[in-house]
């Protein structure tokens, strides 16, 4: 499918990259690419065997809980009965990248959660990730481009070979503002309303 549709304030290279990646999603593939945080491989969340080509590159069993970016909170609202309006306020205000814990989901497959009835969802701000999100217009995976149980990589030279072997494209454009280079923050609200910062 050809994305015609004007993305503003990137470069030229990146805004056909951005288009190339949501072609290889639409179809199932695997794409190799800087998150907001560190680099990632992605494929359409709601895809079963494009999930399962993504577990397996990276080594991870079936029931292995995924991230996934959203491009706004509108769109985390469709898969998300009740956001308490903390979260919101967080997500409004929060300077770095932040991943929610979100419970009572809908429209939400079951092989994309993993073994539990929750999933992880960040609001992505930086601008080549958001436009890849919007494009594509649904849920995007955001793993970590490394076998289970290696470090997450910063940078394109230190993703694993083993990682970029299975994937069908790479992001390889320079962005002006490159990634955080460090997992996000990550929060839950418990149905007690308490809020617990399970990684900081």
């Amino acid at each position: 499918m050809q994305h015609n549709r004007q993305i503003d304030g990137l470069a030229p290279s990146l805004q056909k990259d951005i288009r190339l990646a949501v072609d290889v999603l639409e179809q199932g593939g695997l794409i190799l690419y800087p998150t907001d945080t560190v680099w990632g491989i992605g494929c359409d969340a709601f895809h079963e065997g494009a999930l399962h080509r993504l577990r397996s590159a990276r080594g991870v069993p079936p029931d292995e809980p995924l991230v996934v970016i959203v491009d706004s909170l509108e769109m985390m609202k469709r898969y998300v009965r009740h956001l308490h309006p903390r979260i919101e306020t967080l997500l409004a205000y929060h300077q770095r990248p932040l991943t929610v814990i979100c419970e009572d989901l809908m429209n939400v497959p079951p092989y994309l959660l993993g073994s539990q009835p929750s999933l992880a969802m960040r609001i992505v701000r930086d601008a080549a990730c958001q436009s890849v999100v919007q494009l594509f217009g649904r849920p995007v995976v955001a793993s970590t481009a490394a076998k289970k149980g290696h470090y997450a990589p910063s940078a394109l030279n230190e993703v694993q070979l083993e990682i970029i072997r299975h994937v069908d494209l790479t992001i390889q454009t320079v962005r002006e503002q490159p990634a955080c280079g460090k997992p996000s923050v990550m929060v839950r609200y418990t149905s007690e309303g308490e809020l617990i910062f399970l990684r900081k």
